[in-house]
């Protein structure tokens, strides 16, 4: 069902098809972030024809007025001295995270261009297709499997019973959600060290309600590490976007830990240049911790 939104022409109200309010978005996105476009970036990054592209250059010209104009010699339009946003809200981080997906991208996407920028290489973990489609087809069903895992904190691999139901990605590593038959528990298994399942199956119906840790949310509070001096905490406050000296950020109790390791949250460094961030409520997350079990 095609989504139909309201708009708002230089001199009359209309109805706009959601694939062209996209065009229009597309238009801007370059016009603000890359200062220019031309009619092919549109006709190439839609599959539209060039009338189409013509068309819709015109129909953006009418409801922003004044946010771009036509260079004959770059053959291209350019963003005007009064551009004002008409279609969009700015997001920095997500122009960034585009950046970063032009880089992933064999064929050149239409923006970035002229940006020279690089990346750390990411560590990608090997899981096995065939036993990621053997854990889906298992949460669907309700079902228990047979599973070979090799656990670092044991020096063998073990067997083991476990019904999965939820996946959970913590920046790094994929792990899976489970309720472990041997142990009895709610655990999380990575998905890169599940080496063999079993086809035999049997039918396993969690009550998620017995999974604690996974139903309960927190709020973890951040801040600046006050070895610091003002000066130096105002700017990292600015940079995580604190409120009052303090970044809120919501997350499953099963998460938690993972969370804490990521920003080094459960460390005690020697520096607080290595320890720029600092957990504010520690004391009751460990009371909930505690409590949840």
């Amino acid at each position: 069902m095609k989504e139909i939104i309201k708009t708002v022409s230089s001199d009359k109200s209309e109805t706009m098809r959601w694939g062209i309010e996209r065009r229009m978005e597309f238009i801007e996105f370059l016009l603000y972030w890359e200062g220019r476009f031309n009619r092919k970036d549109i006709t190439q990054y839609f599959g539209i024809s060039t009338p189409q592209a013509s068309a819709d250059i015109r129909r953006y010209g009418e409801l922003a007025p004044g946010n771009m104009l036509y260079d004959k010699s770059l053959k291209c339009y350019l963003v005007g001295d009064d551009f004002q946003l008409r279609m969009m809200t700015p997001d920095a981080e997500q122009y960034l995270s585009r950046l970063l997906e032009n880089k992933k991208e064999t064929t050149q996407l239409f923006y970035g261009q002229g940006i020279e920028f690089d990346t750390i290489p990411h560590f990608q973990r090997l899981v096995d297709h065939t036993i990621l489609r053997k854990i889906l087809a298992a949460i669907r069903n309700q079902h228990a499997l047979e599973v070979e895992y090799q656990s670092l904190s044991k020096k063998n691999v073990k067997w083991r019973w476990i019904t999965p139901h939820a996946f959970a990605y913590d920046q790094h590593r994929w792990h899976c959600r489970c309720y472990c038959h041997n142990s009895g528990l709610f655990k999380d298994f990575l998905l890169s060290r599940i080496l063999f399942i079993k086809d035999n199956t049997k039918e396993h119906i969690i009550n998620l309600e017995e999974d604690r840790a996974w139903q309960t949310w927190v709020d973890v509070k951040i801040g600046a590490n006050p070895s610091f001096t003002k000066s130096q905490q105002r700017v990292i406050e600015r940079d995580y976007g604190m409120k009052n000296g303090v970044m809120q950020v919501t997350v499953r109790l099963a998460l938690l830990d993972y969370l804490l390791r990521q920003y080094r949250l459960n460390e005690t460094l020697s520096s607080p240049e290595q320890q720029q961030i600092v957990l504010l409520n520690a004391q009751e997350l460990e009371q909930i911790k505690k409590t949840i079990g």
